[in-house]
């Protein structure tokens, strides 16, 4: 029979990794409850019905639902940043930077936007939704490490390539255009209209933030 300060110990690595399983489920779950019904709309109840999980492992490891909302912010941006550095290695052609033209440059960022708002659609989302909630409560990010945000660090890197002279003034300006154009995408989703004017515009904020000289 385990001794009376048995608790105090580390578990097992089998238990730790069993854990880590649990309130990663427990996480995703309350990350796809902010996306479709936003941050204040979802009960502790949701959160188990949807991972199928109990509340008392939802406690057990969030005993209160901001400890719940800082774990769901801090898992959105470790798998925000993985994804977007996916998408952008996937959004940068072989060959020397330098040569990317105007149309290169719109095709890399309509990658990067497509795959944040057709891939990643709910993380997109909740991500907004966790956002607004931090800038409401921003006790709830204290603890975290600074955001990294790849998808910001992409932008950055083909502002650089387009040998602009401001390079950190457009590289905010055009990831901020491009999360707003992404919402709307979202808004008009299976509008053909739209996903044709969209590459115009994409092609337009790079022309005027960057002004490339290919």
């Amino acid at each position: 029979m385990p001794g009376k300060n048995a608790s105090l110990s580390s578990p097992p690595a089998r238990t730790q990794t069993r854990g880590a399983r649990t309130r990663a489920r427990l996480l995703d779950a309350t990350n796809a409850l902010i996306a479709r019904k936003g941050v204040g709309a979802f009960t502790a109840r949701d959160v188990v019905g949807e991972a199928g999980s109990s509340l008392g492992v939802l406690t057990h490891h969030f005993p209160t639902r901001r400890d719940l909302l800082a774990g769901a912010l801090a898992r959105h941006r470790a798998l925000r940043d993985g994804r977007a550095a996916e998408a952008a290695t996937r959004a940068t052609p072989p060959g020397d930077p330098r040569s990317a033209s105007l149309a290169d440059l719109t095709d890399r960022a309509i990658v990067l936007l497509a795959d944040r708002v057709h891939q990643e659609r709910d993380a997109f989302l909740a991500g907004v939704e966790l956002d607004l909630e931090s800038i409401r409560d921003p006790d709830l990010a204290s603890g975290l490490p600074p955001a990294r945000d790849a998808f910001r660090e992409a932008i950055h890197a083909m502002v650089l390539e387009a040998g602009s002279d401001e390079p950190e003034l457009d590289a905010e300006l055009l990831a901020v255009a491009l999360e707003g154009l992404g919402l709307e995408w979202i808004r008009h989703a299976g509008d053909d209209a739209f996903s044709g004017r969209l590459g115009l515009a994409v092609r337009r904020l790079i022309e005027r933030f960057l002004a490339p000289g290919a």
